[in-house]
């Protein structure tokens, strides 16, 4: 997943054969005012067919968005909040979030 050559591809810009169905499933891509949970919104991406077989080619995509789920799943936690108290807070990184407080912007 962190190398890209997962198969996924990101709806920005999907490849032309997989247009209609990254259209049709509305999947969030985190530059929306709100978007669905991780859960949700990997499980519009699963609906949609892999751009390639894995391992056989490069293509920007969702893949970090399914690691974090991953993660979500494995521990139980979501994952902002996994990383706020594995990685964030233990390295005392008080001013960090997804996005921006209104109060901070």
């Amino acid at each position: 997943l962190l190398t890209h050559t997962s198969g996924i591809a990101y709806g920005l810009n999907p490849p032309e054969p997989l247009k209609k169905q990254f259209a049709d499933a509305k999947l969030a891509d985190g530059l929306n005012p709100e978007d669905p949970t991780l859960e949700a919104n990997v499980k519009k991406l699963a609906t949609i067919p892999l751009a390639h077989q894995p391992g056989t080619a490069w293509l920007y995509g969702m893949n970090t968005d399914v690691l974090g789920r991953v993660v979500e799943v494995a521990s139980g936690k979501a994952f902002d909040v996994f990383l706020a108290d594995r990685i964030f807070t233990p390295l005392k990184m008080t001013d960090i979030a997804f996005r921006v407080p209104q109060d901070k912007a």
